[in-house]
């Protein structure tokens, strides 16, 4: 057998060195394949840590605000900051932290603060009028507080005239029409006759006029018997329609105006009385 085996291997052609040399190590065909399966685990590893890294460094779009974020970022605390760069200073005296927090929203957005502080706007007008005229947000309030005091004798009837003529005319007919051409005459060269009722010790010719005879009565009795006063009176006087600011319609017809001159008027004792027609 051992010759047989000699004879057979002595016609077989010699195996060529780099036969011999994959026969003697690891096939290279396997090589190249794992290290090409490695350079593409590689590359898809790599990119996606590539994208991975673009995804976290992308900005982020910003949601939409939702209504309760607008309602958010239009609270106090936003709008004072944008009061502060805004408007000039106020005097805040005698309003809580809140209180203001909530005018000066209320004022950055051009609104009526009057019913958030209304036992207090009064005051606070008067000591801010011309900041709040120069803002454009005087007229408003400032008609809303003179209808709802029960009384202006704190400020004196000169701040009170200063604060209607620091008011825009125009804004406060705007705001409180003078009503009925007819009732008022045909332009604003015709006169009208109006009449107030006083009573105490001092009457003061003030600003508050009413066209009727019977309520300046009535106005005079009822001051006098919520104030506990007597010298009761009523005046009348003649005005331009020109020279009147605006009307108020809170109760009766309130005709807001400095008359130049007024005569007292003969009423009778007996007709100063609260169950009176008006």
């Amino acid at each position: 057998m051992d010759g047989v085996s000699r004879e057979i291997g002595k016609h077989m052609p010699p195996s060529p060195r780099g036969r011999q040399r994959r026969d003697s190590t690891p096939s290279s065909g396997l090589i190249c394949r794992a290290t090409s399966r490695r350079r593409r685990v590689s590359r898809s590893q790599s990119t996606r840590q590539w994208h991975t890294s673009s995804v976290s460094l992308k900005p982020v779009a910003e949601p939409r605000p939702s209504t309760s974020t607008k309602r958010l970022l239009s609270s106090p605390r936003h709008s004072a900051e944008k009061l502060q760069r805004r408007m000039p200073d106020l005097d805040f005296t005698g309003l809580s932290d809140q209180d203001a927090s909530v005018v000066k929203c209320a004022i950055a957005r051009q609104e009526n603060f009057h019913g958030y502080i209304p036992s207090q706007s009064l005051a606070f007008i008067v000591h801010n009028y011309r900041a709040l005229a120069s803002s454009g947000v005087l007229e408003a309030p400032w008609l809303d507080a003179y209808m709802h005091a029960s009384h202006l004798s704190t400020f004196g009837e000169q701040v009170v005239r200063d604060v209607f003529d620091a008011c825009d005319r125009a804004r406060l007919r705007e705001l409180k029409p003078l009503g009925d051409s007819i009732v008022l005459g045909r332009d604003e060269r015709d006169r009208i006759t109006l009449f107030r009722g006083c009573a105490g010790p001092v009457h003061s010719l003030g600003m508050s006029w009413t066209p009727s005879l019977d309520k300046a009565i009535w106005y005079a009795a009822h001051h006098a018997e919520y104030y506990q006063l007597d010298n009761k009176a009523v005046y009348v006087a003649t005005v331009p329609v020109n020279d009147i600011y605006c009307r108020l319609d809170h109760y009766d017809d309130d005709f807001i105006v400095r008359p130049r001159e007024a005569w007292p008027v003969d009423v009778p004792v007996k007709e100063f009385r609260l169950d009176r027609p008006r």
